[in-house]
């Protein structure tokens, strides 16, 4: 069964069970209301009847019931509470005596739809003890409830129709709007073409869920968008040193037998490509997958000690000045922090020639260069993968990982790496912890 029927089954069935509920409670209501009227004011019109007939008249019989009530029963009582006699009337409408009996035979159910029959008990005079009790077809009474039943069906039947009608309608129109994003989730699976839905308003539930279907879209097309990138990054970065490798290679095919020293050169622009596409493509594509399932241990780092250790190590590596000042501690994971400073101090070496400053404070570092620079159209870029400008690309080793991979890094420890200008010429790249 669709949701869309359930939900007009649901409201249908509530609103008949509100709408019968409510009518059988003003039934009920007005029956005791009136049923209490009826009975107060024909009680009093017959006591004072009553009371005008001689006692005497009620103990010989002398007394019609004709005097009181059109249609039903008088039953006379005496002091001892035995019943002296007992006499009918029928002078009602035709059929009003065929209503009287089957009420009486009649179960709880007649007590409360009618016709309705009334009985009412009372003392002949205020001096004695007989008593008289008149069984009565209250027409009145029956009249006005069998109009009230009447009323309220109609109304009933009115409500629980238009009602039924309304939510029929109000979910046909919400759920069209559910159609529309079925069919466009349809269309997307069966054509592959991303598209969003056009969204008129976003206040309501359905609204929040195109927004959110249009926002997965555009998600979904940024990582597309990403992917084709990547694809062709990757295939340019190993494009180049599969082409010198296969060069190098097809030389050693002709000449590397006969001629020692171009075997030897072969044999290392080989080597050296492998280690290119090794070291500076696969091993840092793995590592940037890797740090998505990686977890993360803090523990209390001395940022001037590990700033210190790493940046004697690539001294004696690049030959440069590397200068490391102030002091700061900091809750985070070890590993991480030491491989975002090598690859930060790594592209300062890279893209300076000058000294390179490291500055800490309480709450981060900052490696300081006074190279190059970035130009302000590739500042937005710059943490993207396989992102280098053109300058870069043809001057200098490596593929564009290093500062997607250390933005990533700073985002697992929660810490934040940012950019800015050096005065001086050059980059800062500064880490807040």
């Amino acid at each position: 069964m669709k949701m869309k029927t359930k939900i007009v089954l649901v409201f249908c069935s509530m609103l008949t069970l509100l709408t019968v509920g409510g009518s059988v409670a003003i039934y009920l209501s007005t029956f005791y209301h009136l049923n209490v009227e009826s009975m107060v004011n024909k009680r009093s019109n017959l006591q004072q009847i009553v009371r005008e007939i001689p006692v005497e008249r009620w103990r010989d019989g002398a007394v019609s019931p004709g005097y009181f009530i059109t249609e039903g029963y008088m039953t006379v009582w005496d002091n001892n509470g035995k019943e002296l006699y007992k006499k009918e009337v029928h002078y009602g409408l035709p059929g009003e005596k065929g209503k009287m009996d089957e009420f009486l035979k009649g179960g709880i159910l007649k007590r409360f739809i009618g016709p309705f029959v009334s009985s009412i008990s009372m003392t002949v005079s205020n001096d004695s003890n007989e008593s008289v009790v008149f069984t009565y077809y209250n027409r009145e009474l029956t009249e006005r409830l069998d109009d009230l039943r009447h009323i309220l069906l109609i109304v009933t039947i009115s409500i629980i129709s238009i009602g039924t009608l309304g939510i029929y309608l109000f979910t046909h129109l919400l759920f069209r709007r559910v159609g529309v994003i079925i069919n466009s989730m349809n269309q997307i699976t069966e054509s592959g073409n991303l598209k969003e839905i056009p969204l008129k308003n976003k206040r309501d539930e359905l609204g929040q869920i195109v927004y959110s279907f249009n926002k997965m879209i555009s998600g979904i097309k940024e990582m597309m968008t990403k992917q084709e990138a990547f694809v062709m990054n990757v295939s340019h970065e190993l494009k180049t040193p599969i082409t010198i490798i296969e060069g190098y290679t097809k030389l050693l095919e002709r000449w590397g037998f006969e001629k020692k020293e171009v075997a030897e050169e072969s044999i290392h622009h080989i080597i050296e490509e492998t280690d290119r596409m090794k070291n500076g493509l696969i091993e840092p594509m793995l590592q940037l997958t890797s740090l998505k399932n990686q977890v993360v241990v803090k523990e209390e780092i001395r940022l001037e000690g590990l700033s210190s250790n790493i940046a004697e190590k690539l001294k004696m590596i690049s030959q440069r000045e590397i200068n490391v000042t102030g002091k700061g501690t900091v809750q985070s994971n070890r590993e991480i922090v030491e491989q975002i400073l090598y690859i930060l101090i790594d592209n300062a070496i890279k893209y300076s020639e000058n000294k390179i400053n490291i500055k800490i404070s309480e709450s981060n570092l900052a490696v300081i260069d006074t190279g190059i620079g970035i130009k302000d159209e590739d500042v937005p870029f710059i943490f993207d993968r396989f992102y280098r400008s053109d300058k870069a690309r043809t001057d200098k080793k490596g593929v564009g990982l290093g500062l997607a991979i250390a933005k990533e890094s700073a985002d697992l420890l929660g810490a934040r790496l940012e950019y800015g200008k050096n005065e001086d010429g050059g980059s800062i790249f500064c880490l807040y912890f």
